[in-house]
């Protein structure tokens, strides 16, 4: 990781009884695009509002560039902040909504005219400084958004589920113009979302937030490849799960006994004779013809449907224990054009595409 930008130290967020962030330490590398991701409750968007100023710190420490960031109110704290609904200033245009900051600072107009014609140009809108908010699109106006976020060059960008209220084209459209800018200027961000695909597309590493905590945090191939928890393994992606009792232990795999015995790469301190589970991703699968498969896992199993889903399909089949699995195949895959629902299967697998976990 660069060198820290920001950094918190066991903060905490206490609402009367309840503790909504509970001794959250990381920090941010300068440049770095990091993203806070996890179910709503889960303490992601109060530790972002911490970080803003907008909400007091119960415990711990927070810094930026190194100075305590706690005693500086949000105004003075050099920080750029996007919301979900954009809040623009309806009364004024947009090179107005840009200039804000920038009005607030006292700088000159010659100033200002030139930062707001630039960071207009960096989103792509050079020509709608005339504008009011009304006139244009919703992606148009969280490009705004961005550009009176970014005008001032802060140290910090926070953006708190910016593309929550788009639709889904243009979402993901609106990833890209994001991540580019953020190459392109170089700025660090920090970025809350609750949407898994968008946090492994956009982030250089995700901090998983679960009841006030962080589960886990790193890469996003770190997280989707690796899980360390079940509770990441099912929230990032989509896993199959298989509960059993640890019965062997070596090499780094462990051996999981359930209907079956079954072998998987380990996570954690698994002890023998200890509950576990293992997580097997749909796309790690290998559907086969009953009793067919060489891979070291295998289960026998019912199909009891298939979705199409255009350049892949997704089987769903019962094995033999009653757990439902899914395996995702891509379309061109051939020798499975005569499986249909109600066919016997076997699900196959190799140790290394599986993790066994704790069962917590």
């Amino acid at each position: 990781m660069a060198e820290p930008i920001l950094t918190l130290e066991a903060v905490r967020k206490v609402f009367g009884k309840f503790v909504a962030v509970d001794d959250v330490t990381l920090s941010i590398g300068r440049g770095e695009f990091l993203t806070f991701l996890g179910p709503s409750g889960s303490g992601k968007t109060t530790t972002l509002m911490m970080v803003a100023g907008f909400q007091s710190v119960s415990g711990g420490a927070m810094t930026l560039d190194g100075k305590p960031l706690d005693p500086l109110p949000a105004y003075k704290r050099d920080i750029g902040m996007v919301f979900q609904h954009y809040a623009l200033f309806p009364h004024m245009t947009v090179a107005g909504n840009v200039a804000f900051p920038l009005e607030m600072r006292k700088l000159d107009k010659a100033q200002i005219a030139k930062k707001v014609r630039d960071v207009l140009a960096l989103v792509g809108l050079p020509d709608h400084g005339e504008r009011y908010p009304k006139q244009l699109s919703g992606g148009q106006q969280q490009r705004v958004a961005l550009a009176r976020a970014m005008v001032f060059e802060p140290r910090l960008l926070l953006m708190d589920e910016p593309l929550g209220a788009l639709d889904k084209k243009l979402r993901e459209h609106m990833q890209i113009e994001i991540m580019r800018l953020h190459r392109d200027m170089g700025i660090t961000v920090l970025y809350v979302t609750h949407d898994q695909e968008e946090a492994l597309v956009m982030s250089d590493r995700i901090a998983v937030f679960n009841e006030g905590r962080i589960e886990q945090i790193g890469a996003p191939s770190d997280l989707y490849d690796n899980p360390a928890t079940r509770f990441v393994a099912d929230f990032i992606g989509e896993s199959n799960f298989i509960e059993g009792r640890v019965t062997g232990h070596n090499n780094g795999f462990a051996e999981l006994e359930g209907a079956q015995t079954l072998r998987g790469r380990a996570e954690g301190n698994l002890s023998i004779g200890s509950a576990a589970v293992m997580a097997v991703r749909p796309e790690r699968l290998h559907v086969n013809r009953a009793n067919d498969g060489a891979d070291a896992n295998r289960v026998e199993g019912t199909v009891t449907d298939i979705v199409y889903l255009g350049q892949s399909r997704k089987f769903i089949v019962r094995v033999n224990d009653q757990t439902e699995m899914t395996a995702l195949v891509q379309a061109n895959v051939v020798g499975l054009e005569s499986v249909t629902v109600g066919s016997s299967v076997s699900l196959s697998w190799r140790a290394e595409d599986s993790k066994v976990l704790g069962n917590t």
